[in-house]
């Protein structure tokens, strides 16, 4: 079900959208209750986050190997998950793993031309 997105060799172009301050700050913004982004990356064929999570000093690392978005950004699956943090990978397994996700209007503004990379 998910497309191969690696096979667009664009590693600079796709990290500067994730690390484009308005990426930052809308994903921030959905995590603030939780936690913060501390950056996002695409490296080997593999997106990475790392965060911080309120009340801890430990930066939890996550890794995802799988994107597809629906027609006209309007949805994403995402899958391929690893993380330092077991109970992080758990969730991410049960709740998130090929899961299909709305994509709102804002966010769509720094997703279409993530998505015209693939």
């Amino acid at each position: 079900m998910f497309d191969n997105i690696f096979a667009s060799g664009k590693p600079a172009l796709i990290n500067n959208i994730l690390s484009s301050k308005a990426a930052l700050k809308l994903i921030n913004s959905r995590l603030s209750r939780y936690g913060e982004l501390l950056s996002l990356r695409y490296e080997k064929e593999c997106f990475h986050a790392d965060f911080r999570l309120l009340g801890s000093s430990e930066t939890v690392n996550v890794a995802m190997k799988k994107l597809a978005f629906t027609e006209e950004c309007r949805a994403v699956k995402l899958g391929g998950f690893s993380s330092n943090a077991p109970w992080c990978q758990n969730l991410l397994e049960d709740f998130v793993e090929g899961r299909e996700f709305e994509i709102t209007e804002e966010a769509r503004t720094f997703v279409k031309p993530l998505a015209k990379l693939f």
